[in-house]
Parts: C-alpha cells; sequence; structure tokens
C-alpha cells in the first residue's frame, strides 16, 4: 500500500516467513538500514511520518526493540549504509540535504565517532556496502524512495552460532 510499516518478519529459510512483531516499539519507517551486531538486529535511521530519524534501535529476538539513542551523533539523512567491520557498526555517506561522503563508527550502537569527514569517494548516495567473512556474506540494500524489484532480506551473520545456519530477517518499509 506504500505506507511506512514497523512489522518485523523472521525466516529460517527464506521461503516460510513468521511474524515477530506487528508493531515494533520504533515509529513505521522507510529508508532505515538493519544489520546484525553482537548477535542483536540493530535498526538505524531512516523517514518517518514526521521527518528524518537518526535514532538507533536494538533487539534480540526481532520482537520486542530497545532504543539506545534517539539522536546519533550523526546527521539526520537518508541513502547511507550501514555494516558491521572489526567489531563496529559504521555508517557511509547518504543524504541530509546535500550528498555526504562522512565516515561514522560505533562500538555500542550508542555514541558515534566521525571517522572521517570526506572520505576518498566521491559524495553520492545509494552506494553499496557489504561485510564479507570467511563463510558468511551479509548483503546490506540501498535506501531510496524508488521502488526496488525485490523485497530485501537481510542475511544474520551470527545465526550459525546459534544453530540456525542461514537465518534471515525482514523489516519492511513503505512502498514494498
Amino acid at each position: 500500500d506504500g505506507s511506512n510499516k514497523n512489522d518485523v518478519w523472521s525466516s529460517s529459510d527464506g521461503i516460510t516467513w513468521t511474524l515477530q512483531a506487528a508493531n515494533a516499539e520504533f515509529s513505521a519507517r522507510s529508508g532505515h538500514q538493519v544489520v546484525v551486531f553482537k548477535d542483536q538486529l540493530w535498526l538505524v535511521g531512516g523517514v518517518d511520518d514526521f521527518g528524518f530519524k537518526s535514532d538507533v534501535w536494538s533487539s534480540s529476538d526481532g520482537s520486542i526493540w530497545a532504543l539506545q539513542t534517539a539522536n546519533a551523533a550523526f546527521s539526520v539523512r537518508l541513502e547511507y549504509q550501514v555494516v558491521v567491520y572489526k567489531d563496529q557498526l559504521w555508517l557511509v555517506g547518504g543524504n541530509d540535504g546535500s550528498y555526504k561522503n562522512d565516515v561514522w563508527s560505533s562500538s555500542d550502537g550508542i555514541t558515534w565517532s566521525l571517522e572521517a569527514a570526506n572520505a576518498e569517494v566521491s559524495a553520492h548516495t545509494r552506494m553499496g556496502a557489504r561485510t564479507i567473512r570467511t563463510h558468511t556474506t551479509a548483503p546490506i540494500g540501498h535506501a531510496s524512495h524508488h521502488r526496488p524489484r525485490r523485497r530485501p532480506s537481510h542475511t544474520n551473520p551470527s545465526a550459525a552460532s546459534r544453530g540456525m545456519q542461514n537465518a534471515k530477517v525482514r523489516i519492511r518499509s513503505g512502498g514494498y
């Protein structure tokens, strides 16, 4: 229907999906990023019916979400990337009214540090970012106002450690 959502779904095989939260604690939104970090799901930013967000939420099960910070140190923005690398969250680029090529990191999802104000990449949006480990690839889709061809799903790289090989989670956003 094109409206923002805040429901959370999970799947162990990518075919059969289970509703984890019909109305999660974070506001219904689009343009956010979700990654797995320290055996939890982390939702970063996006835009809801009231505007751009720089909030950060986490969940150990996808059903109950805890606000980690309402206003992270980076500017509110869309079309950025969040990845996990060397035990930290990394936020790269985006658009806060102008194209960004800054890089931010956090070891806890609460305190964010500016690592590069002008990284050596051109400032633009929808840049791809991916973390590749020995046996796991975590695809991270782009955030945009354009309708994607397919609904994204995010592979949970820590699932194997809990015996859930190839577990996936999907947090829907508007326009899907």
